[in-house]
């Protein structure tokens, strides 16, 4: 069997944020089923000679012209920038040209956009396990193509086709690029086994916990991600207009003791939280709120806590994989949750 050179952005932490705990389990996947790989980020040479660089350039120049449609190049400026990033990642895949090999790709975004079409022409197979489309995520432009993100779609899909083998974390994405003629396979996220356990621990103080008392339910989740962040900005400016809540909301997770859009006796902000305080907060909860915009849903977030026996109340963007569930509750407005 070829060795895997595993290329990542994201650093393996089966409890960070969820390319974290993807990342995670990609690896624990890799180790259980006895496979033979080395993680290479593909980091670029820091010190090159004059002739080096112009020599890199000429093969990345070369490869353009052989692999890319007028159409893709687009332009001068972007025709020189793919390029010298083509050239400049020539030398990784030299390294490997005569050993036993095939690239496990998790980047997903259009920085590792060249990486299919070297690893055709150096003859390696190239598997493929995006965390997410990035082309469905978020607004605005991309960064590599500088086109609207569904513009970008195609031609990320199209990159993908390049691949060998692609392992999709949702059923909805194995879909569409199977629509498209990728050979794609589901492979839904479940945490690894160190998350596992910490998670059932939860469950069994759940368990012993009781919850007859006041209704508390968790918002939770980091800022730093673009659709978590917008969608708790949304929900918390519903749930603050309603003078007489009927349950107490509490919102963690890292920065969001910036999200306090107003005060509100029954909404408590505890912004980032020890480990010590989250699960104090998990334990308690009557159950989690999560609140998306129709992008990449909460595909890490929704299956841990359902692990840890909490319900979940899940909009119509987050929800994707559960919709049927049990005790994962999809609302498609505020009204329906507020009545759920």
């Amino acid at each position: 069997m070829a060795k895997i050179i595993r290329h990542s952005r994201f650093v393996s932490n089966p409890f960070g944020d969820g390319a974290a705990k993807r990342s995670a389990q990609i690896e624990e996947l890799l180790q259980r089923a006895g496979i033979d790989y080395v993680n290479d980020s593909f980091l670029l040479p820091k010190e090159k000679t004059f002739l080096k660089k112009t020599t890199m350039f000429w093969k990345g120049l070369r490869m353009v012209l052989r692999e890319f449609s007028i159409s893709e190049i687009r332009s001068v400026s972007n025709f020189i920038t793919m390029s010298k990033y083509l050239g400049l990642r020539i030398p990784i895949f030299e390294k490997y040209a005569d050993e036993d090999v095939a690239f496990l790709n998790e980047d997903t975004t259009s920085g590792a956009y060249g990486l299919p079409y070297l690893a055709k022409a150096f003859k390696k197979k190239m598997i493929a396990v995006p965390h997410n489309m990035e082309s469905l995520c978020c607004e605005g432009m991309d960064d590599q193509s500088g086109k609207p993100k569904l513009a970008w779609l195609l031609e990320d899909i199209r990159r993908l086709k390049m691949c060998d083998t692609v392992f999709c974390i949702s059923k909805e994405e194995t879909w569409l690029l199977q629509v498209h003629g990728v050979n794609a396979y589901y492979l839904p996220y479940y945490p690894p086994h160190e998350a596992e356990h910490y998670l059932l621990g939860i469950r069994a103080k759940r368990e012993q916990y009781s919850h007859d008392k006041n209704c508390r339910f968790l918002i939770l989740g980091s800022i730093s991600n673009r659709p978590t962040r917008v969608g708790m900005e949304s929900l918390l400016g519903v749930l603050s207009r309603i003078d007489h809540l009927p349950f107490e909301i509490h919102v963690a997770g890292y920065g969001t003791e910036r999200l306090k859009i107003t005060s509100h006796p029954q909404i408590i902000y505890h912004g980032s939280v020890s480990d010590s305080e989250l699960e104090e907060l998990l334990v308690e909860t009557t159950g989690l709120i999560v609140n998306q915009p129709p992008t990449s849903g909460a595909l890490t977030r929704i299956v841990e806590n359902l692990i840890a026996g909490i319900p979940v109340f899940a909009s119509f963007g987050a929800a994707r994989d559960y919709f049927q569930e049990k005790d994962v509750n999809v609302f498609a407005s505020f009204d329906e949750l507020i009545a759920l």
